[in-house]
């Protein structure tokens, strides 16, 4: 049986590739490489530029491929709760400009009243956010902008749904319209297909994936170089400011836990137990360690031989 697993692997490997990519080209029926959709506007105009000029997609390898199948499975789970909860939506609804049939947009869940409309978009998460990102904010403007639109008179509210598939967060952030974000995302969207018409590379801009950009390495705006908040998304600095939180917290955590152990040590607890809570003691053996400074001293020449160069680490800091 084992020689047959890798060959079943690699057979995985092309039909799961050419499953996501035919069900991708369903939802975007005119082609990707032609029009300006939600999801293209909210982030770095260039990536949405040469993602369509390249066929990114079609080339994307397979762990960014499994990456993206993250969004598919969280709209299951979203789809089967509000199904049992009796909320009726249309799903995966897809509308174009009324002007401009290359200006699109799909609504993950459209929720419909008498003369409202309500946009649920759906979004995965590596870990907790505490308000949404940019990019989200502005594709739910663009999708706002378009759905009033196709539907004027109606009443249109958005949120955002996000979801972390590994912890089991989730959270919901409601999307505010307003006049500015509006006149924004449309002048981005205008750029984008200005670009896409006259086939000129729009000026690129940092994002939180710019390390993993199939376009990285001709950027202009990855240079080694400080940079200032208010020139970053701000998904980028909510993220600084939470580890800067999450930094504060740790240190006041290990004071507790220090506090708690003498406690317990004192009263001679080892253990306790509460709900889904276990807390225990334990006394560990000590580690046996060599004494390099020692050896250094006894034996400078021994010691300078088996001296070896470690790779070079990148340190992240937060102060």
């Amino acid at each position: 049986m084992s020689k047959i697993q890798p060959a079943i692997h690699k057979e995985w490997q092309r039909g799961f590739k050419l499953a996501v990519q035919e069900e991708s080209s369903k939802k975007f029926i005119g082609g990707r490489s032609t029009t300006v959709g939600a999801s293209d506007i909210g982030g770095c105009l260039r990536k949405s530029y040469l993602g369509k000029i390249h066929n990114d997609f079609e080339h994307a390898p397979l762990d960014t491929l499994i990456k993206m199948e993250r969004g598919s499975i969280s709209e299951e789970i979203v789809a089967k709760g509000l199904s049992s909860a009796g909320i009726e939506t249309f799903d995966q609804v897809r509308l174009t400009h009324p002007d401009n049939e290359d200006y699109i947009y799909h609504i993950d869940f459209l929720l419909k009243g008498e003369d409202s409309l309500h946009i649920l978009e759906m979004k995965t998460t590596n870990l907790e956010v505490s308000e949404p990102y940019e990019s989200w904010v502005l594709q739910v403007i663009f999708q706002m902008s378009l759905l009033k639109l196709n539907y004027p008179g109606f009443t249109i509210t958005a949120s955002v749904l996000a979801i972390d598939l590994n912890s089991g967060w989730s959270e919901e952030f409601p999307i505010e319209y307003s006049d500015v974000l509006h006149d924004l995302v449309m002048e981005r969207s205008h750029t984008l297909y200005s670009a896409i018409q006259n086939k000129e590379e729009p000026e690129p801009s940092i994002q939180n994936y710019c390390g993993i950009c199939s376009h990285k390495m001709s950027c202009s705006a990855l240079i080694n170089r400080a940079i200032e908040a208010k020139d970053l998304p701000d998904d980028i600095i909510i993220l600084i400011k939470e580890i800067k939180a999450l930094k504060a917290q740790d240190k006041i955590k290990k004071s507790k836990e220090k506090e708690l152990k003498e406690i317990l040590i004192g009263i001679g607890i080892s253990k306790i137990v509460s709900d889904d809570i276990i807390t225990s003691i334990t006394t560990n053996k000590g580690r046996v360690s060599f004494d390099s400074k020692a050896y250094k001293k006894d034996h400078p020449d021994e010691y300078t031989m088996y001296l070896k160069q470690g790779q070079p680490t990148t340190v992240l800091k937060v102060a």
